[in-house]
């Protein structure tokens, strides 16, 4: 049996954190962005289940080897959250250790289902200047995304406020705790550059570029101007990406953000 934590209670496995610990699930315990936590017990968790709503997917963190966790572990997915999943309309289940402990007993835990395996790659950006961004594209402003900017009715705008809502308590939160530049074009929000999840003074990034706006260099410029502030307010930059993306590889790479590890993501379809 798993036990889900109280938002209050999520401090209770900070000990299983450490600095190569996914921003994801740290942003979730730290309560910086919503998710859910399961443990095998709940005074004095050995693992842990964490689930981030911004990424839509899972992390196992702390011991690898704790039997009464992993016994309860599939069975509780499967019981308990594959339905809550199901209703929210996921079609995936998607998890990841957050150290490589872990890669062999998701391998054996899943075995009854069609997993696929990923790489992720984890950038940040150390640097005490801000990278050289090439000129914005004609036609296009690089502006901050406030309150006033997504009540605009611009195209895509509806769309990045829903976006802003999945990784954030709520958007007002974001508009507080984060920050986002985006490229502007005369009726439309070309692309953009958010802070997705923070842990401490580190922020991860996110970005989109809309069609028929993609292969023109705004994500690259977008991104460029969240760096800058991140390195003026002295924050670190984080860039999460799998390694097959290469448009993503490259441009975290082009714009001076340093690989500093790599995990696996495993996934299987939900019975529908």
């Amino acid at each position: 049996m798993l036990y889900e934590l109280t938002k209050r209670d999520f401090r209770r496995i900070d000990y299983m954190m450490d600095k190569h610990t996914n921003i994801e699930a740290r942003a979730v315990i730290t309560g910086n962005n919503p998710g859910w936590v399961f443990v095998e017990d709940a005074d004095d968790p050995e693992s842990a289940l964490v689930w981030s709503q911004g990424i839509q997917g899972f992390y196992l963190m702390g011991s690898e080897a704790s039997e009464r966790f992993n016994t309860a572990l599939v069975p509780y997915i499967h019981q308990e959250l594959t339905p809550r999943m199901k209703e929210m309309a996921y079609k995936t289940f998607e998890v990841s250790g957050t150290h490589k402990k872990w890669n062999l007993p998701i391998r054996s835990l899943f075995a009854e289902h069609d997993l696929v395996s990923s790489t992720q790659r984890v950038y940040t950006y150390t640097h005490k200047a801000p990278p050289q961004a090439k000129p914005t594209p004609q036609g296009f402003t690089i502006v901050p995304v406030d309150r006033k900017l997504l009540s605009t009715p611009l195209l895509n705008s509806v769309h990045i406020v829903e976006e802003l809502e999945r990784y954030w308590h709520s958007v007002r939160v974001f508009l507080h705790d984060g920050f986002a530049y985006g490229a502007i074009s005369k009726d439309a929000i070309a692309s953009i550059c958010f802070i997705s999840f923070i842990s401490d003074k580190t922020y991860a990034l996110e970005v989109e570029t809309f069609e028929p706006y993609k292969e023109q260099g705004l994500a690259e410029a977008v991104v460029a101007e969240c760096v800058k502030r991140a390195v003026q307010e002295k924050l670190v930059p984080y860039w999460d990406c799998a390694d097959t993306n290469i448009g993503s590889v490259k441009a975290a790479e082009d714009l001076g953000f340093k690989k500093q590890w790599e995990y696996n993501c495993y996934s299987y379809k939900l019975d529908v």
